[in-house]
């Protein structure tokens, strides 16, 4: 017996973290400049154009990408940038 391929998500907030998930991953995997919107697009189940419907760049994704990482972990942005006090 075959299963159905998963519903698209509908609503934003569950886009935006297919999306957020999808560029992590596939950052992870091929690093930060070996990457494409598209492969992002097939990863997180949405078209292209509806990534740069939220995100308006690589760029601009690939922060808020960060950003959601962070927030996930509870990580303060500063830990990021070395700022951190110990």
């Amino acid at each position: 017996m075959t299963t159905a391929p998963p519903k698209r998500v509908h609503n934003r907030d569950a886009t935006c973290s297919a999306i957020l998930s999808a560029t992590a991953a596939i950052i992870t995997e091929k690093g930060l400049d070996n990457f494409t919107i598209s492969e992002i697009g097939r990863r997180a189940k949405v078209n292209r154009a509806l990534i740069y419907h939220y995100y308006q760049n690589r760029e601009n994704l690939i922060t808020h990408a960060v950003d959601w990482i962070m927030e996930r972990n509870n990580l303060p942005a500063s830990k990021l940038s070395g700022d951190a006090v110990a």
